[in-house]
C-alpha cells in the first residue's frame, strides 16, 4: 500500500515543515544577535549642538516727523480805533507834548490818506503805529486835527502753515491758502496794520486788489523804483505759487479771495504775522 504521507505538496511533508522551522529558529537568532552587536557597537550619538545666540535684531531710530506748526495765538474781541489825518502834515512826539520826533505827510508817499491806528489814548493824545520804518515804531500825535473811526476785523498771517485768517469779534470769518516769502527774503513778523486798499487792473501780474501793510522787509530797502520795501496783500496771476514759499516777502492769494478781503480789511484793521 502506497504512503499517503506523499500525496501531500512536498512543502507540506513534516520533515520539509520540520526543517523550516529549524532554518526560522536559527535565522531569528542571528538577526536578533546581529542587532544586539550593531547596538553595542554603534557610535554615541553626537552632543547636541548649542543653540547659537541671537543679538536683538537692530531696529533703525524712528525719523521724527517735521515739528507741528506752532498753535494759532487767540485774537482780541475788541474793536480798533483808526485815525485820519485832516492836516497836511502830522507831528510824531516822543511822548505826550514832548519833543517831535518826525513829521509825516499827507497824503503820504503812495498818495493815499495817512491812516495811523492807534494803541491807547490818553488826555488828547494818542499813541498810534506808523506806516514807516523800523517797523512796529509808535510815537504820539494830538488827537486834534485827526478824525477816528473803528474797525471789528483783524487779519492772523501764519507763514508755517502758509494760510491767512480773517477775524471779525475774535471769530474766524475767513481762511485762506497764501503765498509768503522766499527763505532767503522772509515775510516780516510782526503786529502791523493795514494802512490802505488800493483797486488795481484785473490783468495785474499782482492781481486786482492791493492790501498795503506796515511791515517792511528785513532785506529790501526797495521794492521797484521808488518803493521803500513795503510788503502788501494781494492777488497773483499764477495760482500755482499760492501755498509756495515764493516772494519777495509779499502775501498772495487767490484773486477771487484777494477781492473778498479787500472788501471787508480797511484801513486801520490789525495785520498780525507769526510763524
Amino acid at each position: 500500500m502506497r504512503d499517503r504521507r506523499y500525496d501531500v505538496p512536498a512543502s507540506q511533508r513534516p520533515e520539509v515543515l520540520v526543517l523550516g522551522v529549524l532554518i526560522g529558529v536559527l535565522l531569528i537568532a542571528a538577526i536578533s544577535s546581529g542587532l544586539v552587536r550593531s547596538r553595542a557597537v554603534a557610535p554615541a550619538a553626537p552632543a547636541p549642538v548649542p543653540l547659537a545666540v541671537v543679538s536683538p535684531r537692530l531696529v533703525p531710530a524712528a525719523v521724527p516727523a517735521p515739528p507741528a506748526c506752532p498753535a494759532a495765538p487767540s485774537m482780541p474781541a475788541g474793536d480798533t480805533m483808526v485815525v485820519t489825518a485832516q492836516t497836511p502834515t502830522v507831528d510824531v512826539h516822543a511822548a505826550p507834548a514832548g519833543r517831535v520826533e518826525r513829521t509825516l505827510s499827507n497824503p503820504t508817499r503812495d498818495h493815499q490818506p495817512l491812516h495811523l491806528r492807534v494803541m491807547e489814548s490818553i488826555d488828547g493824545w494818542h499813541r498810534v503805529q506808523m506806516p514807516e520804518r523800523p517797523n512796529s515804531g509808535t510815537g504820539w500825535v494830538r488827537s486834534s486835527g485827526l478824525t477816528s473811526a473803528r474797525t471789528p476785523y483783524r487779519i492772523l498771517i501764519q507763514r508755517c502753515s502758509r494760510q491767512l485768517t480773517l477775524f471779525r469779534g475774535g471769530r474766524p470769518v475767513m481762511t485762506e491758502p497764501i503765498a509768503i516769502g522766499k527763505p532767503t527774503t522772509p515775510t516780516p513778523l510782526g503786529d502791523f496794520y493795514v494802512d490802505f486798499v488800493e483797486k488795481w487792473r484785473p490783468s495785474s501780474p499782482y492781481g486786482p486788489w492791493l492790501i498795503s501793510v506796515t511791515g517792511f522787509s528785513e532785506v529790501f530797502q526797495r521794492f521797484g523804483e521808488g518803493g521803500v520795501g513795503q510788503i502788501g496783500i494781494h492777488g497773483t496771476q499764477s495760482a500755482a505759487s499760492v501755498g509756495q514759499p515764493t516772494s519777495n516777502g509779499c502775501i498772495r492769494m487767490h484773486n477771487d479771495a484777494i477781492t473778498r478781503l479787500a472788501g471787508l480789511a480797511v484801513a486801520g484793521a490789525p495785520v498780525l504775522i507769526v510763524d
